[in-house]
Parts: structure tokens; C-alpha cells; sequence
């Protein structure tokens, strides 16, 4: 999905607007044309740049469910992190195979193994060409001080809806804390409810300020400079929002079937990116 998805992100659309506008201002006949996809390309590039759009919308994912506490009472026996992209080139340090979202998930699961020894993690995760990146964090993981036998590894699942198959599967009726991106959490999240399981949430790796915080008041707030990175917050909404039709269309085939559903789901993965 996500192969198809960089070539119909709003930026990449507006660039295409762009360039479709370019081409025609040098055909005499197609000018005005032009003339008018130049013009939507420009506005659209500064309302993704120049307004909180994406950080906003962000905002409402990424801090729609609370992270719960590593020293509550009565914490589930399994600590599930998923797996958000790998990079699994020799002879770069483990920190540097894993992408941002797989370090930063890796490292609050091993904070929660330390302030609970007594429960296992589940790591999850089958991207990756040459090594699959559950076990290139699981060997993180270790290096961090989780002994070996403390951890799981699942490397057969290469989307979300697989990883809630799986799930159901190895945990069954098992509650368990569920460790992802802020983003990637609400899909996660309606992904194993969908199939009858209880998770704990845990999103880590926010990047936006929570929605009605005072950083999100004010005429600043509204319309500013330019930003690099609103395009890509909203880029970010676009593909969880797809992804999250897309996981729910995959688990419904697969009730629909009585197969796992894991087969026809990777006819469609491809690559090593994250969350796919």
C-alpha cells in the first residue's frame, strides 16, 4: 500500500497539479488551463505549509487514547510492541537499522520491562529484506538488558491486520499492553478490538502538541511561516486513515472466510516502511 500511497499524498498531488500546469502554459491552446492548475498547486502547497491542518488532525489521532501507566496495578503479563520499519544494513549500529517509530517503540517496552521484570514482550514485526526488524529490536532489546528468555519474537507478520490475527491467535482471550506510534495506535487499537481483544494502550513517539493546549491557541497557532513538516503530519493522517479502511476491509474478508487472511494481505505489502 504504502508503494502506491507516496505517489497520492496531498504534497504529491499538489506537485503533480504543479507540474501538469507547467506543462500546459506551453501549449498555446491550454495556456488558461495552466494558468488555473498553477494557481490551485500554489494555494493548496500554503494551506498544507502554512496552516495547522495536518498538526492538528495529527493531533486528534496521536492523543486520542491516553498512555497508560507502567506502575498501574494489575498490568496484563505480556507487553506487545509492534514493529514500524527497518534498515537491517550491516555494520550499522542497531539504533541506526531501526527507523525512528521502531526505536522509540523498542525503547518505552524496555522501560516497561524494567519497572515490571516479571512479564515478557512480545516484539512483532516481518519487515525487513535481509533480517526481519522484530529481531533486529529483539536483539536491541537484549543489548538493553531484557534477557532472552523474557522476550518473543514474531516475524511472520508483515501489516497491522496481521499483527491482530496473529495476536488472536497466540493470546486468545489475553489481555495485553499494546506499544506503537501515537499515529499508528488508533488502527492498532481497532484492529485487535475488532477481533474481541483487550489492550492496554501505550503510544509513544508524539510529535504534535495535544489538541487545546495553550501552543494550539492564538492567531500563531492559525497561520504562520511556511513549515517543512505540515505536509508531512498531514501525509501521516492521510496514510492512517487508509490504512485503517484498508485493516478493517482485511478483517472483515478474513471473518468472512474463516481463514487468517494473512496470504492475501501480502500480496499487497511490499517494502520495508513503516506501519504498513
Amino acid at each position: 500500500m504504502r508503494t502506491l500511497f507516496v505517489y497520492c499524498t496531498p504534497f504529491a498531488l499538489t506537485v503533480w497539479i504543479l507540474l501538469a500546469g507547467a506543462a500546459l502554459l506551453w501549449r498555446p491552446h491550454r495556456q488558461r488551463l495552466g494558468r488555473w492548475l498553477i494557481t490551485i498547486g500554489v494555494v493548496s502547497l500554503a494551506l498544507q505549509s502554512m496552516t495547522p491542518i495536518g498538526s492538528r488532525l495529527l493531533g486528534r489521532l496521536e492523543f486520542m487514547h491516553p498512555a497508560a501507566a507502567a506502575d498501574a496495578p494489575d498490568l496484563p503479563e505480556r507487553i506487545v510492541v509492534l514493529g514500524g520499519g527497518v534498515n537491517p544494513t550491516p555494520g550499522l549500529p542497531l539504533v541506526s537499522q531501526l527507523s525512528p517509530s521502531s526505536l522509540e517503540r523498542l525503547v518505552e517496552a524496555v522501560r516497561w520491562y524494567h519497572r515490571n521484570p516479571d512479564r515478557r514482550l512480545l516484539i512483532s514485526g516481518g519487515g525487513g529484506e535481509a533480517k526481519p526488524e522484530a529481531e533486529v529490536m529483539a536483539q536491541l532489546a537484549r543489548q538493553l538488558g531484557v534477557p532472552a528468555e523474557a522476550i518473543e519474537v514474531e516475524s511472520e507478520t508483515f501489516n497491522t491486520g496481521e499483527q491482530a490475527i496473529m495476536l488472536r491467535h497466540r493470546l486468545g482471550d489475553e489481555p495485553f499492553v499494546l506499544i506503537t506510534s501515537a499515529a499508528h495506535m488508533p488502527r492498532s487499537l481497532a484492529a485487535v478490538e475488532a477481533l474481541g481483544l483487550r489492550a492496554l494502550p501505550v503510544p509513544v513517539g508524539h510529535q504534535v502538541y495535544e489538541p487545546g493546549s495553550k501552543q494550539t491557541e492564538g492567531l500563531g497557532s492559525l497561520i504562520g511561516p511556511p513549515h517543512p513538516a505540515h505536509p508531512l503530519f498531514l501525509q501521516q493522517v492521510a496514510y492512517e486513515t487508509i490504512g485503517h479502511w484498508r485493516t478493517q476491509w482485511q478483517l472483515r474478508r478474513t471473518r468472512r472466510s474463516g481463514s487468517d487472511g494473512t496470504e492475501d494481505a501480502r500480496e499487497e505489502t511490499t517494502g520495508t516502511g513503516e506501519d504498513r
